[in-house]
């Protein structure tokens, strides 16, 4: 049973950085230096955020979305 004071389960930040790299630069270059996501994501179905992928000066902003409950990741 879940009440108000239960703690959220969050996303791991890496795995958040590392699908939002894969989503812009190529699974190969999916690196995490260079990606800014938000700190705490919860993984809950149908939420959405933003991350930024740079490469040099070029950033490209990649929308993530939680597909379910365990935090399975989709990139658009």
């Amino acid at each position: 049973m879940s009440t108000s004071t239960d703690t959220p389960r969050l996303l791991d930040p890496d795995t958040v950085a590392r699908a939002a790299a894969a989503a812009a630069r190529g699974q190969s270059k999916a690196s995490t230096d260079g990606v800014t996501c938000p700190a705490a994501v919860e993984a809950r179905k149908g939420n959405s955020f933003w991350c930024t992928v740079w490469e040099g000066s070029n950033g490209e902003t990649v929308h993530m979305k939680v597909l379910d409950d365990q935090g399975e990741l989709s990139a658009d």
